[in-house]
């Protein structure tokens, strides 16, 4: 939790943004909070962080669930996730010397693992936290469809997302089958996963291929068909995880339903997250009615992130004024 040193010039009380950051990777050591006590420096996310006091607003930024000693963090796991985000930002009032009121305004934010983490705190906050005033979502690069994302990534480049993937969603649902479809190479790779922060989990962990990692060669459709002890598929477990689907605004009696407006946005020359489960997730929320507001940067997945921190604290300062937002979902 930051506050800024200056006090609160705008109307009402000085208004919050839950901020969740961008992949880190699986290591106990890798916690953002960690970062920010300089273990690592991570200058990107900082980056947004700054933006967000410069601009006058308090930032409840949290690690997500697993960092702690023995656990294992449960990445693109989206109720954790969501979760998550909504508890740091319902805590912050009652941390001594924050000066925050329960009831000002809330802002959401998040790039890439944080995307679909804010994305998922905006779409759980009405049932999961009712008492938080949100005013807004700024979600970009988000996974969306896990499956679309599985597909693009194994036995790529960035395989090692992944292998983080598999490894957070078991440590979320222990009813599924796991360490036993594992070969020794596979039982080496998720040793490596759990130790790596970012850079380690792209380098270490590129070109991997769940066929060499499994007993037998199993591959994305074969998994997706196995069942755990509570008679769930591996396939629906990835489903519950797609953003966009069962949404809503406020009063349609949707299970997810969102009554403030969101803002979506990618890179054009995006490498890592296949644009199509991007697209695909802004089209659903503008389906729904949601207010959505669509923007595209010309930067690939990393850049991106810092190419859009001026447009998105202006986007969330403008929500916190209460100035209308109608979306641009006639776009193509």
């Amino acid at each position: 939790m930051v506050v800024p040193k200056e006090a609160w010039k705008g109307a009402g009380s000085r208004p919050v943004v839950a901020f969740n950051p961008g992949t880190l990777g699986l290591g106990s050591q890798c916690a953002f909070s960690k970062q920010l006590a300089g273990v690592f420096q991570d200058e990107y996310e900082g980056e947004n962080i700054a933006a967000l006091l410069k601009a006058g607003y308090a930032v409840a930024a949290t690690d997500g669930p697993g960092y702690l000693d023995g656990q294992t963090h449960p990445y693109v796991s989206g109720a954790d996730a969501g979760h998550a985000l909504l508890d740091i930002v319902r805590s912050a009032p009652a941390l001594p010397g924050s000066g925050l009121d329960a009831r000002t305004k809330v802002g959401l934010w998040g790039y890439s693992e944080g995307g679909a983490a804010s994305l998922w705190a905006a779409q759980l906050a009405a049932s999961y936290a009712p008492e938080l005033n949100v005013v807004g979502d700024a979600s970009g690069g988000v996974p969306g469809d896990l499956k679309v994302v599985a597909k693009g990534l194994n036995g790529g480049a960035f395989a090692g997302f992944l292998v983080d993937a598999v490894v957070g969603l078991a440590a979320s649902h222990p009813a599924m089958p796991f360490e036993e479809l594992l070969n020794d190479q596979g039982r080496d790779t998720v040793k490596k996963a759990k130790s790596l922060c970012l850079v380690g989990t792209v380098t270490a962990l590129a070109l991997q291929k769940l066929e060499n990692n499994t007993t037998g060669g199993l591959g994305l459709e074969q998994i997706y068909a196995l069942k755990g002890s509570d008679g769930r598929t591996w396939g629906q477990v990835i489903d519950e995880q797609k953003l966009g689907a069962g949404v809503g605004r406020k009063g349609a009696g949707a299970r997810y339903e969102i009554g403030f407006p969101v803002l979506q946005y990618r890179g054009l020359a995006e490498e890592v997250i296949p644009t199509a489960t991007q697209d695909a997730t802004r089209k659903s929320y503008c389906a729904s009615g949601i207010s959505t507001r669509w923007k595209l940067y010309p930067g690939e997945h990393l850049t991106t992130d810092q190419l859009a921190v001026s447009d998105t604290v202006g986007w969330l300062g403008d929500r916190f004024a209460g100035r209308p937002e109608l979306g641009n979902c006639l776009l193509p």
